[in-house]
């Protein structure tokens, strides 16, 4: 079976596509995700930790992570508030 491409120009248009493959008969609709292999969406963090390439557990660096975006995430929305954005 042949894989096909459709160039698509905008969002409407895509959107468009997408719903015409869903409600067609196809089982199930197939969208390219950027993978060449039928694999979970999984994050890089759990695919690491599946594949045993983290060097510490999935679970500490899953938190350090999120303590970091947190931190970060509140100095970015201090300084948008203090100028006004």
């Amino acid at each position: 079976m042949a894989v096909s491409s459709i160039i698509v120009a905008s969002l409407h248009q895509y959107i468009d596509i997408v719903n015409s493959k869903a409600d067609s008969d196809a089982t199930p609709p197939a969208l390219f995700r950027g993978q060449r292999q039928d694999l979970p969406l999984l994050p890089k963090l759990a695919r690491l930790y599946n594949y045993g390439l983290l060097k510490s557990g999935y679970m500490e660096t899953e938190k350090k992570m999120l303590t970091e975006f947190s931190t970060q995430a509140l100095c970015t929305l201090l300084e948008y508030k203090r100028n006004g954005i």
